[in-house]
């Protein structure tokens, strides 16, 4: 039996869906803006909770145009969602993960396998940031609560805080 046919009969399921990425520009911004930082040599690792009530990691890449040409921009992103894609299990699950790829980063160079050792490498920095990040958001929580109104809440037209995030 293939290791994609055992993935299938273990319910995992190895695609790159809609579901498992960062997609909108206002998601980008929390998690830069919220989320907490991990360097690892290549990338920046931004972690936040995930708002959308997904049990899994989502990830999303950012690549400037100060990193080369489109071709070799879609190449780092394209390994990086092969790892993300076949190695879920070393992204923090609840969690919403942006890459960022430092300056300099050598794209000849990157190969799938250096860049899952990364990823392994970083594993516990990003499950640490994951813990952290939720810690913060609780506490953002419960701030927002014990501030705010009950009747304010109820009437806001944007989701509150305890909505967001799982308490």
């Amino acid at each position: 039996m293939t290791e994609q046919e055992e993935d299938l009969r273990d319910g995992r399921s190895e695609t790159f869906g809609a579901a498992d990425r960062v997609r909108r520009r206002g998601e980008y911004r929390r998690i830069q803006s919220r989320g907490t930082k991990v360097h690892s040599r290549r990338f920046l690792w931004m972690v936040h909770p995930s708002l959308v009530g997904a049990d899994h990691a989502r990830l999303g890449v950012v690549v400037t145009k100060k990193l080369g040409s489109a071709v070799r921009r879609n190449r780092i992103k394209r390994v990086l969602r092969e790892v993300f894609r076949r190695h879920r299990e070393l992204f923090p699950s609840a969690s919403d993960v942006v890459a960022i790829a430092k300056h300099g980063l050598d794209v000849d160079a990157l190969g799938f396998h250096d860049l899952v050792e990364e990823v392994r490498s970083a594993r516990s920095n990003l499950q640490r940031a994951a813990r952290r990040a939720r810690e913060v958001a609780r506490a953002e929580v419960a701030t927002a609560s014990s501030t705010a109104s009950p009747s304010a809440r109820s009437t806001a037209d944007e989701p509150t805080l305890r909505d967001e995030v799982d308490v």
